[in-house]
């Protein structure tokens, strides 16, 4: 008489010593409801090799038929590569206990030999597989020994009635949520637990399926094949197009190309305004009117392609609102891209995207077919970065104070201070410079030649030096940003800089820069620069993003045309003495020789 092949877990590229389930044994898999689980338990019994199959679902019987007929179930004409599904196939609707109540006053093994009896009523074989979906209630995860109890009597009730049962479980204490609110220490930390460690001990596999940055990973505890037993394997899992569960790859080729984080990833969706006025946009596409539109088309969306536009610094905080949303709501497997279609994003703008959940940030001038390519790219992809909790706190740190231009002493400091602390949570660069002057240029001539015009640029001098701060400007725009300040006659008015990229050399600075004001105060020029002054701060308040405090969208205004401070690089000589470091005694800080320009007029 031959042999029957063994069952196994319908993972594909699963090595067998993880997914035989032995002809008498009891396993179980740990997952919460998802569509993994969906596909443990009807592509299991779907592929399973033993006599009589039977599936116990916790779900209406509807909902069941529906769910079998999307599997292809009582398909008349199947292709030649189409699996039949067992001929001896059974589906049970399990009805769970209404309350805890039922569940603390049964007796150690009431409920396990009650679902027993009732799985006995439609007839138990030898040699059928059991598949059971939520049979937590069966056992008593309080009692830690009548736990280990329930399972060896389960254990002996398979043995003695040559059968396998596989349980699918959601967990102790755990419920029907989304698969992300299991963290790797949730499920890690079971094994290890003394009263889990007496309930395994009867079982001959247990896995678990969870979900790490929004990746299936399957993780074995232990696994035994006749005398063989496997322990500590984890394993990433990818969905087929088909729908069904496989080993990720680790090699590209044409076998592998339609491997999925999750079932959805192939559908996209992108608001109106990022695809407006392109002459052609993908027919499977999902176009949708607004940013709160993109958010309720995502509603339980795991691994969504997400397009979202930046068209002015007006709409940044609806941006903020909507990406920190999608990246809550949906998890690490979704893709968000911004694509700018008005303005330029600025530095500190993109890195706020950045740390709220986005994946990458395309710019203006990208052609349409480059943002298709783009949008390929991610895919496949998992959002690995921290996200920060508030976004309204991460919004203050990128948008810049009003304040522009000259500030005496005290109040240059107060404000570099204050930007520093409140910028910590998105890691801006900013620059702290100190000039030092040529002996003949008087302060106010080099403070009346400084012209600022970005909102949080500021300046201040003291007897020897004149200081710029710089907010969210990187080392590689500093020499744009002082030749659009000063001109290109930059050896006119100073002899050196000290260029300050570090908080603690800030804080180190400012420290000196009020040490020194207090035994020598420093001169206040503010009457001298205010008409300059009054103009800067009016341009800035015209620039003035909308910070949003409600959920409500955010209704686009006009903006007058930004000021970057991200400007290429003109001047040769500028960038060759920008790579001419010194050594001296600032151990973060960067020294810098001007360019010496003779004006040959004068």
């Amino acid at each position: 008489m031959r042999r029957r092949p063994a069952s196994k877990l319908a993972i594909e590229n699963l090595s067998d010593e993880f997914a035989t389930l032995q002809p008498q044994g009891l396993h179980a898999v740990y997952v919460s409801n998802s569509a993994a689980r969906d596909a443990i338990l009807f592509d299991t019994a779907h592929y399973a090799k033993a006599k009589s199959i039977t599936l116990v679902l916790t779900r209406p019987p509807d909902e069941i038929a529906a769910s079998l007929r999307d599997r292809g179930f009582g398909t008349r004409y199947l292709t030649k590569s189409a699996v039949p599904w067992p001929r001896k196939f059974n589906v049970l609707s399990m009805k769970l206990p209404l309350s805890s109540v039922e569940l603390d006053t049964a007796a150690p093994l009431a409920r396990l030999v009650g679902g027993l009896r009732a799985l006995k009523r439609f007839g138990v074989k030898v040699g059928a597989l059991y598949i059971v979906e939520g049979a937590d209630h069966w056992f008593s995860w309080n009692n830690p020994i009548a736990l280990a109890q329930e399972a060896r009597f389960l254990a002996n009730w398979c043995n003695v009635r040559r059968c396998s049962i596989l349980l699918v479980l959601t967990g102790e204490h755990e419920s029907d949520e989304q698969l992300d609110a299991i963290t790797d220490k949730q499920l890690g930390l079971r094994s290890e637990d003394d009263a889990l460690n007496g309930f395994h001990g009867a079982f001959s596999g247990v896995a678990h399926l969870m979900q790490t940055h929004g990746e299936l990973v399957w993780k074995v505890e232990f696994w035994r094949v006749n005398d063989a037993i496997a322990t500590g394997k984890s394993l990433a899992l990818r969905f087929t197009p088909d729908g069904e569960l496989s080993v990720a790859p680790t090699t590209s080729d044409t076998r592998h190309g339609g491997m999925l984080l999750t079932r959805d990833e192939n559908r996209v969706v992108v608001s109106h305004a990022s695809v407006a006025g392109e002459h052609w946009v993908p027919t499977d596409w999902e176009v949708v009117a607004a940013n709160p539109a993109v958010v309720d088309a995502c509603r339980g969306a795991r691994g969504v392609t997400v397009l979202l536009d930046y068209s002015s610094q007006h709409e940044l905080a609806d941006l903020c609102q909507t990406i920190h949303a999608l990246r809550g709501h949906c998890g690490h497997a979704l893709k968000i891209v911004v694509r700018e279609r008005g303005e330029f994003m600025r530095h500190q703008y993109e890195l706020l995207a950045l740390s709220l959940g986005a994946n990458s940030v395309i710019g203006r001038d990208v052609p349409f077919s480059r943002v298709q390519s783009l949008l390929e790219s991610v895919q496949g992809q998992l959002s690995t970065r921290p996200i920060v909790a508030d976004y309204n706190t991460a919004l203050s740190a990128a948008l810049s104070d009003s304040v522009c231009g000259y500030l005496t002493v005290p109040l240059f400091c107060s404000q570099v201070e204050r930007v520093i602390e409140r910028g910590q949570v998105l890691h801006l660069p900013h620059m702290l410079l100190q000039l030092q002057l040529l002996p003949e240029i008087a302060h106010l001539e080099a403070l009346q030649m400084c012209t600022l015009r970005r909102a949080g640029d500021i300046c201040t001098a003291d007897h020897d030096y004149l200081y710029l701060f710089f907010f969210a400007c990187r080392v590689s725009d500093a020499d744009a940003v002082l030749q659009r300040i000063f001109g290109t006659d930059l050896g006119r008015f100073f002899e050196g800089e000290v260029r300050y990229i570090d908080n603690i050399d800030f804080v180190e600075q400012l420290s000196k820069l009020k040490g020194n004001h207090v035994l020598r105060a420093a001169p206040d020029y503010s009457d001298a620069l205010a008409n300059r002054h009054a103009e800067a701060s009016a341009q800035n308040a015209r620039l003035a993003p909308t910070v949003i405090e409600t959920t409500r969208p955010v209704t686009p205004t006009p903006a007058a045309p930004e000021l970057r401070a991200e400007e290429p690089v003109t001047s040769e000589a500028s960038t060759q003495t920008a790579l001419r470091p010194r050594k001296d005694k600032w151990p973060r800080a960067e020294r810098f020789a001007m360019p010496i320009i003779k004006n040959t007029e004068s």
